[in-house]
């Protein structure tokens, strides 16, 4: 039982690898039927220094620079106190979308990082896209941006 454990897991592993190598190998090559996500901002978002209590909300804009449709299947954030928000629709090559993260403050003070997992069948490096929002909540009155 252990070894057919461990080879399933070893068969996992190396099918997310080749994947993610195929996926890279694609992506240098060219290949011109695809969908690709570009982040306007980039991949990470501080919210800087916020009062604990609120609702701290960003929204990631992408573009779909790709060629073909780009479907978002799931946004999953990595702490039930990060909602995400994303297209259900399909963003047409060329079009703009986005993804709405909220953080919910009350509970959670001192320096926080959170990630947001997208997968979709955009070309990219790894299985999952990785968004990234960060800050500290402090239970000061004054807060300083």
């Amino acid at each position: 039982m252990k070894k057919i454990f461990t080879f399933l897991i070893l068969a996992i592993f190396s099918a997310v690898q080749l994947q993610a190598q195929d996926n890279a190998s694609m992506k240098k090559a060219g290949t011109s039927n695809i969908a690709l996500i570009h982040f306007k901002e980039g991949d990470i978002y501080n919210f800087g220094t916020i009062k604990m209590g609120i609702t701290a909300v960003h929204e990631f804009e992408f573009t779909n620079t790709g060629t073909l449709p780009l479907l978002i299947s799931d946004c999953m954030a990595s702490c039930g106190c990060t909602t995400p928000e994303w297209p259900k629709e399909p963003i047409l090559p060329g079009k703009i979308g986005k993804i709405k993260v909220t953080f919910h403050t009350q509970g959670h003070p001192g320096e926080f990082t959170k990630n947001i997992f997208i997968t979709s069948n955009a070309l990219t490096d790894a299985p999952t896209y990785v968004l990234h929002i960060t800050g500290n909540v402090t239970e000061d009155k004054e807060v300083k941006k």
